[in-house]
């Protein structure tokens, strides 16, 4: 292990483990965060630093020397929640030289620019930071572009989350597969809560099983429904959730 001041009254620590890489730590070895841009080689667990220099021991490249501040900016965290509809960026650095700031980029089919954070420049103290997306549904993937004053930029790590909507109608899909042989999925929406039954019948009317039979809460589901002790042909399936009913025919076919 390696320490060196950071100029603030504080102590930089870096570590290099053998099959890992370098890691270092600006709150006494709390909380540690990976420091391998830049490095060659693969490291081994001797290293050294100054002020100014970071020595490393790697193999197949001998001793790596750089710079311990070689990542102008350290981010130390970057999550993304699911906050009643939208999404809610989180990320904090560790320490910060020349940050312009964070451009935040979102992922359909291709990486846009959805908005912009203010970096706070030079700084060993931790930041924190946060961006809220209105206009997220379904699975997303975000992304931070960190933009040094000199222009030059750095792409963080991708994270992902899943925004869940509440169906603002009922709903009842027509089976997939259909025909079948001998399972087949049933895919429903609820408004609001209610009792909520879905049964299968027979060409007669008769009824043959209760799939799903309770008290439920608004949203999207699926019932699963094997057919395999039954014969080939027509059925029936039923959703009746308060007020509302559907009916929509399905094949078995073995």
């Amino acid at each position: 292990m390696a320490a060196v001041s950071n100029g603030s009254g504080g102590t930089t620590f870096f570590a290099s483990v053998y099959g890992a890489g370098v890691f270092k730590s600006v709150d006494n070895g709390v909380t540690w965060t990976d420091f391998n841009g830049g490095i060659s080689g693969i490291p081994t667990s001797r290293i050294a630093a100054n002020a100014s220099t970071l020595f490393l021991g790697t193999y197949g490249t001998g001793v790596w020397q750089g710079s311990p501040s070689v990542l102008p900016v350290e981010l130390s965290a970057f999550t993304a929640s699911a906050v009643h509809g939208k999404v809610v960026l989180n990320w904090r650095t560790a320490t910060e030289v020349n940050n312009y700031g964070f451009d935040i980029e979102k992922k359909n089919e291709i990486w846009q620019k959805i908005g912009y954070v203010s970096g706070h420049g030079t700084t060993n103290a931790p930041q924190s930071y946060s961006y809220a997306d209105n206009s997220a549904a379904g699975k997303i993937v975000y992304r931070l572009k960190q933009i040094d004053r000199d222009r030059k930029f750095e792409y963080s790590k991708e994270v992902e989350v899943t925004i869940v909507t509440t169906p603002t109608v009922f709903a009842l899909s027509q089976n997939y597969p259909n025909p079948f042989n001998p399972t087949t999925v049933i895919n429903y929406s609820i408004a609001s809560a209610s009792l909520v039954s879905l049964k299968v019948f027979d060409m007669l009317g008769r009824e043959i099983l209760t799939l799903v039979n309770g008290q439920m809460d608004p949203g999207n589901y699926t019932a699963a429904f094997d057919a395999s002790r039954l014969s080939s042909g027509v059925y029936f399936y039923r959703l009746d959730a308060g007020t509302f009913s559907d009916v929509k025919r399905l094949s078995l076919m073995k």
